[in-house]
């Protein structure tokens, strides 16, 4: 009997702890248009609005900034190689590094924008 009485109130506790951790969870992340603006204001002036890499600065470069669709369709891209790709910067190339400007979260929010968005 005692098992009985005991179990509701573990439940109960349970219950309020996974709401306060979902809470710090949600604090802690950064929304799609937080991930979208991030994009915009670091990555679509060579990449394009689209991932295309049509724009003016794209052009004006060498070599030219990857589009999206194509790195994505790579099956050897992944997520820490782009992550390397935006924190470190491509060698010989216009891709700067990023990790002093983003942090790791806000690299990983562009990540997931552009998966999101340029993906076949």
């Amino acid at each position: 009997m005692r098992v009985y009485i005991t179990l509701p109130f573990i439940l109960v506790g349970l219950l309020f702890c996974s709401h306060s951790f979902a809470e710090e969870a949600l604090e802690d992340t950064i929304s799609y248009e937080q991930s979208k603006e991030l994009y915009r204001d670091n990555c679509a002036s060579c990449h394009g609005k689209k991932g295309n890499a049509k724009t003016l600065m794209g052009r004006m470069l060498k070599p030219k900034p990857k589009a999206f669709q194509s790195v994505l369709s790579d099956p050897s891209m992944n997520d820490e190689k782009l992550f390397s790709a935006i924190s470190d910067g491509k060698p010989d190339t216009a891709m700067r590094a990023f990790n002093t400007d983003l942090s790791e979260d806000e690299i990983k929010a562009v990540i997931t924008y552009i998966k999101k968005e340029f993906e076949d």
